[in-house]
């Protein structure tokens, strides 16, 4: 599944389909600078970053 990693944050957002740019379902990353936003996996975010789960993107997500 396509996220969009924060890495300022450490959370991984779904990726909106058919969004232009890095766009997410939660819309927490439509006003944020794409410097610190990244387009991978969700398994590779969990994984390789740490990454914790947007709680608006995913229902197993905690809080953004």
């Amino acid at each position: 599944m396509d996220g969009v990693l924060n890495e300022y944050t450490g959370t991984v957002h779904k990726h909106e389909i058919g969004a232009p740019d890095l766009h997410t379902v939660c819309g927490a990353t439509y006003n944020l600078d794409s410097d610190h936003l990244r387009e991978i996996t969700v398994e590779q975010a969990l994984t390789d970053y740490d990454a914790s789960k947007c709680g608006r993107c995913f229902e197993d997500g905690g809080s953004y």
